[in-house]
């Protein structure tokens, strides 16, 4: 009760600088994927590399996707604005070192730690904000970090096009420093911690460790299977056992965990399970047509970056289009499945 108490008299002053330090770093994050879109056939001109193109976007999404649940767990642990300032303050000096990336090799690791930042983001930004909403507008304050994202899907490929035609493309990194540290400032100055911590987090370490490893050789087999190693060669097939043994040793783990990262019941559900399988292959899908999309506009047609960012601004905003549309229609008891199978056929033709 007395907690209560204080955060309310606390949040009268202090929760407007929270919430704007808050959602800038989930901008950051979020415009981050979008952002390179435009400027990787500039870098890869540039630094070359072009048969490791793909993991500076795999090496995000990658670390992204293992670093969310991790930092969600710790949180249930460890002082909740100190893992926040960790994973802004991650994410800038990544950012920099980006920006500084003598070769393609050093700019996927620092995309690694990129990922790490932007998921322990991610993972900490709806808490916080969850934390500090006033009684019954939790709902609300959610909903901005939900625009967000629509925002920094319109903005990211435009700015990237923009930035790197009249700068660098190094200033697609350099730009995140000047809002990291803003957003760093506002968080440590007026965040404080109220959540009351369990004495018990059981962290799914081996869950972690087998997910990773399967996602990493899995990666690896497309993207190096005929082109760098024949498709029979010795490396793919050791990749592909390393492939099989991750798997069963992630299918193990999460059958054995206290508090599994992914708890496989739900896909007993085939609601559920259809639903993720769908979101797979089309996410799989779009985010390979914001990857490769940029490089035959600026490699085989010759646009510019400025064109190419135009280009993929169109994509962005039938993403969020489409997205309202579906919503309204949601509202309306319209059957999600139509507009599923729609969607799909329109991008498969967009004459249909």
């Amino acid at each position: 009760m007395k907690n209560n108490i204080q955060m309310n008299e606390t949040m009268k002053t202090r929760r407007i600088p929270i919430i704007g330090a808050a959602l800038l770093a989930l901008f950051l994050g979020a415009m981050d994927a979008l952002i390179i879109s435009a400027a990787m056939p500039t870098i890869t001109t540039e630094l070359g590399g072009l048969h490791l193109y793909a993991w500076v976007y795999s090496a995000y999404f990658l670390a992204r996707a293992v670093a969310l649940p991790v930092f969600g767990k710790l949180c249930d642990l460890f002082d909740t604005k100190k893992l926040f300032l960790f994973s802004i303050g991650l994410f800038i000096f990544s950012s920099a070192a980006a920006g500084a990336s003598p070769s393609m090799a050093l700019l996927i690791a620092a995309r690694v730690f990129q990922g790490i930042g932007a998921g322990g983001i991610f993972a900490l930004v709806y808490i916080i904000l969850s934390d500090i909403s006033l009684p019954g507008q939790r709902a609300k304050t959610l909903s901005l970090a939900s625009s967000i994202w629509g925002i920094s899907s319109v903005i990211g490929p435009t700015l990237g096009g923009f930035i790197v035609t009249y700068f660098s493309w190094r200033w697609i990194f350099y730009i995140n420093l000047p809002l990291g540290i803003l957003s760093f400032v506002g968080i440590s100055l007026y965040l404080k911690e109220f959540r009351e911590k369990s004495k018990e987090v059981h962290l799914d370490i081996f869950g972690v460790t087998f997910l990773s490893g399967f996602i990493i050789s899995f990666l690896t087999i497309f993207i190096t299977g005929g082109r760098e190693f024949e498709w029979n060669s010795w490396q793919i097939i050791s990749l592909t056992f390393a492939t099989l043994i991750f798997g069963t040793g992630f299918f193990l783990a999460e059958k054995r965990a206290k508090d599994p990262i992914l708890d496989l019941r739900f896909f007993k559900n085939k609601q559920f399970a259809h639903a993720n399988l769908a979101s797979f292959f089309s996410s799989f899908s779009i985010f390979a047509l914001f990857a490769y999309a940029p490089l035959f506009l600026q490699g085989a047609l010759g646009q510019t970056p400025m064109q190419v960012g135009w280009a993929m601004l169109s994509l962005s905003l039938g993403w969020s289009l489409g997205w309202q549309k579906y919503r309204q229609d949601q509202c309306k008891n319209s059957s999600p499945c139509r507009w599923f199978v729609y969607g799909g056929c329109k991008y498969a033709n967009p004459w249909v």
